[in-house]
């Protein structure tokens, strides 16, 4: 099974392609890259070992450290730190328990397109008129991860 590098080249691979090729401006390049690169590591959240978890145990631990002391900052700095910092590390290890199993739901091409209309909506709300080109990188990068996973 190929490790995080593997698939972080594969979507380096797929970036610089989408950079090269789409006739967009350069900063639609950059996000396509960026996204490619992102959402080839994605699928590997469902590892607990998996570079993706790592990544998203540390920023959900800040996200959710900032959202538990801005919830608490009424009660005085002290707590809202303490607060803070065990509610976040409590909220990740929460919602771990969410994410599906190794090779589940999350290494299918039904969560590849769930992923990338999710990303779509999501950028289409924010007011961005190359929504569609994003998404598709955004599903250029996950294909990568599980065309990967099928062949090495």
């Amino acid at each position: 099974m190929p490790n995080a590098l593997v698939h972080l080249l594969g979507g380096a691979l797929i970036a610089i392609c989408l950079v090269a090729l789409l006739p967009a401006s350069g900063e639609i390049k950059v996000g396509c890259g960026v996204l490619a690169l992102l959402s080839s590591l994605l699928p590997d959240i469902d590892h607990p070992k998996g570079t993706a978890r790592k990544v998203y145990r540390v920023v959900g631990i800040g996200v959710g450290s900032i959202l538990v002391f801005l919830l608490l900052a009424h009660m005085g700095i002290i707590i809202a730190l303490l607060g803070g910092i065990i509610g976040g590390i409590a909220l990740v290890f929460a919602s771990e328990m969410l994410i599906p199993g190794h090779r589940g739901v999350v290494h299918s091409w039904l969560f590849a397109l769930f992923i990338t209309v999710f990303g779509f909506v999501l950028l289409s709300m924010l007011g961005i008129k190359e929504a569609v080109i994003l998404a598709l990188s955004i599903l250029a990068g996950y294909a990568s991860h599980l065309i990967l996973d099928k062949i090495l």
